[in-house]
């Protein structure tokens, strides 16, 4: 069957619990998906749709990332495309729930905690050990690994842009970003501190620059 059959789901089934998220044109909720790829009950989801004053450019853009998403498929460390609706004016994509939040967010909670908790330290804790950075890294660099082969590159790799679920698995987020128009008014804050000098100057983006990128 065609991907976009597979994936398409009635936005009545969908139930919104509550905003976790906003960025440049959309906003990201936390919703319960009712009888999600066969599964009996709710599934906890997030849920990317418009803001409330988006405008049609804005629509446009999240329908190019909905056909990237499409693309790209389903890997075990990014966050990928699980559902989406695009029979009514409130276009909306479902990814998985990611539970811990961002990967800068969770390092920066580990530091807070580490004075305090190392001694209770375990797979719910939040502190970490060395051997946990190592398998996040090694998690990333599948995921961008997989991305490569896809021929996309990232554009924006960095701790803010993967997402960590209860079980401590990494997926990497918001890619696709080197091959957008960057003279796009919206598309105009870009992280330059932590850019590669043929990204900044010209707009380049490659595989290189997104392991430049990771690694500032």
């Amino acid at each position: 069957m065609p991907i976009e059959i597979l994936l398409e789901f009635p936005k009545e089934k969908v139930h919104q619990k509550g905003i976790i998220g906003e960025g440049t044109f959309g906003k990201v909720a936390k919703a319960e998906a009712w009888g999600l790829a066969g599964i009996e009950g709710p599934t906890i989801v997030a849920l990317k749709t418009l803001k409330d004053n988006a405008t049609g450019e804005d629509r446009k853009r999240l329908l190019d990332e909905l056909g990237l998403l499409k693309n790209i498929g389903r890997h075990k460390h990014i966050l990928s495309l699980v559902g989406c609706c695009t029979k009514t004016d409130d276009v909306y994509m479902l990814f998985d729930y990611m539970e811990l939040g961002n990967l800068q967010q969770y390092l920066r909670k580990s530091r807070e905690c580490i004075a305090t908790d190392y001694l209770e330290a375990g797979e719910t804790s939040p502190v970490l050990t060395s051997g946990d950075l190592i398998i996040f890294a090694g998690q990333v660099a599948s995921a961008m690994e997989y991305l490569s082969s896809k021929k996309c590159v990232h554009g924006d790799l960095a701790a803010r842009n993967v997402m960590v679920n209860g079980g401590r698995i990494c997926k990497v987020t918001n890619f696709g970003r080197g091959s957008r128009v960057h003279n796009n008014a919206k598309e105009g804050s870009l992280r330059v501190r932590w850019m590669a000098p043929e990204a900044i100057k010209a707009s380049e983006f490659s595989t290189k620059s997104d392991v430049g990128h990771w690694a500032s």
